[in-house]
């Protein structure tokens, strides 16, 4: 047996800027502007789900104008204003 010499750590914090293909908003972010944001549900447009289900609810930036996906500290946060689709 060979004696280890040198070994990789990986922490896996999922800091990643995307998540599902679109742009993750953290807390910070939405702290800034709460009003830029809001809370989409049932709308016909969302993006497919990448697991082959659709999404209920998802985030939307109307400055940006682009779905996003919302860190949960933000879904519970009273200031997200919820938008149900209007058939």
């Amino acid at each position: 047996m060979g004696e280890i010499t040198h070994m990789d750590m990986y922490v896996c914090e999922d800091s990643s800027p995307m998540k599902y293909g679109m742009p993750k908003i953290y807390k910070d972010i939405f702290n800034q502007n709460p009003e830029r944001f809001e809370l989409r549900i049932d709308y016909p447009d969302m993006p497919a789900c990448p697991f082959g289900n659709s999404f209920k609810a998802l985030g939307f930036d109307k400055e940006k104008r682009e779905y996003v996906w919302m860190v949960t500290s933000i879904i519970k946060d009273d200031r997200l204003k919820k938008v149900v689709y209007a058939k």
